[in-house]
């Protein structure tokens, strides 16, 4: 395997064990400690509602994984994320959660699938699914009214529609509430 193929390689590892999360957060964590920002954003993690063992602990706000919080056999259509067992990873984004405001966030197959047909038909994107559920989960909380209307929200957009090809990152910036209202 060539060096790029390695590196790309150790990049997907480190996704599925969350440190890109720790990553992501490092320059805003840096900004809020020179007085550039006033605080981290909010980081949401979501999951298909078939398979959720982050967002049961959290919503009964346990800082670990119990047994009746695993998922022994996941099913659902947003497969690279289904993670029935995720292991050590819920424990260190518990407390990276907490100390950003944010939260796990669940939604279903109707609004996972109507999401990815938006980011197609608004952005001519095919993000597939398992990235689809970040707008459905958006969109899910800001109906809940946890996002205010002058929020930024940033959404990642980076998986494509099960193939093996690589697919480029989507960073965009919107209102929820302006599109989705």
């Amino acid at each position: 395997m060539s060096s790029e193929g390695k590196r790309w390689d150790k990049l997907a590892k480190n996704y599925l064990q969350g440190h890109l999360f720790k990553e992501y957060m490092r320059k805003p964590n840096i900004l809020r400690s020179i007085g550039k920002v006033k605080h981290l954003p909010r980081l949401i993690c979501c999951n298909q509602d078939t398979c959720s063992p982050m967002v049961n602990a959290f919503d009964e706000n346990s800082p670990v994984l119990r047994d009746k919080d695993l998922v022994k056999d996941p099913k659902g259509i947003c497969r690279s994320i289904l993670r029935g067992t995720p292991g050590d990873i819920y424990m260190g984004l518990y407390k990276f959660i907490k100390e950003t405001r944010g939260g796990f966030e669940k939604t279903g197959l109707k609004s996972i699938i109507e999401s990815a047909k938006e980011v197609n038909d608004l952005e001519g994107l095919d993000a597939g699914y398992s990235s689809a559920i970040a707008l459905a989960c958006v969109k899910r909380i800001a109906k809940q009214g946890k996002i205010k209307k002058d929020d930024e929200v940033l959404v990642n957009l980076t998986d494509g529609r099960y193939t093996n090809k690589p697919t480029k990152t989507t960073w965009k910036y919107f209102n929820p509430l302006t599109i989705y209202s």
